[in-house]
């Protein structure tokens, strides 16, 4: 299940023992006692992996994704990715475009507490200028998941962040750029005639997935 490891297989196959895919029966009696020869063959993938996305979002107008991957950080298994995000707004079809400039940079350790369990830590930098408000975010991300079976898996996620906010915008309440639950809720904090404000947050979130291959193998 590492990100270094492309592809790995196991085969028993005892001395003399005929090709299985020849016809008839294939099967041969093992001595008691005797060596049971095993062969693993694991291939690794390439350790630093570049790739980046560009296009056109009709609300944030041109948009791009970069990210650099180092798949054995230091040894280990460890994965070390940069991730950079921007949304220019430019020929975007909005008066008001979603600006947003993302970084974050993330720590993969896996085998954490047992062989199932890895641990992401991920800080980060947020800077958006939108519909909503004109601020910037920073704050750390840290996630422990947990394998339990093939595509089975449970997640626990912390986020701790502060939100600087520049200036607030609401006045497009009616168009309904802004919902009015968020419009309500910077209205009782005394929000939207107080620019400079700093907003912190602190998430726990709990979440699992649940899938089955009739054959993990060969599915």
């Amino acid at each position: 299940a590492l990100d270094i490891v492309r592809s790995a297989t196991v085969e028993a196959r005892p001395p003399g023992a005929r090709d299985s895919s020849a016809a008839g029966d294939s099967t041969l009696a093992i001595e008691p006692g005797a060596t049971l020869p095993v062969t693993i063959r694991i291939t690794e993938a390439e350790r630093r992996l570049v790739s980046g996305e560009l296009g056109y979002v009709t609300d944030a107008g041109l948009s791009s994704e970069a990210r650099w991957t180092h798949r054995n950080f230091t040894g280990g298994g460890r994965v070390l990715t940069l991730t950079s995000l921007a949304q220019t707004g430019w020929l975007s079809i909005e008066t008001s475009p979603d600006i947003r400039y993302r970084g974050a940079l993330s720590l993969k350790q896996p085998a954490l507490i047992d062989r199932r369990g890895s641990t992401v830590v991920s800080p980060f930098i947020d800077k958006r200028d939108d519909s909503q408000d004109r601020s910037i975010r920073y704050g750390l991300n840290t996630t422990f998941v947990h394998q339990l079976r093939y595509l089975q898996s449970i997640s626990l996620d912390y986020q701790i962040a502060r939100r600087h906010v520049y200036e607030y915008r609401f006045g497009d309440l009616a168009s309904g750029e802004i919902d009015l639950l968020t419009f309500l809720t910077q209205a009782s904090q005394g929000l939207l005639t107080s620019g400079g404000a700093n907003l912190n947050l602190s998430t726990f979130t709990l979440s699992g997935s649940l899938g089955r291959v009739d054959n993990p193998a060969n599915p």
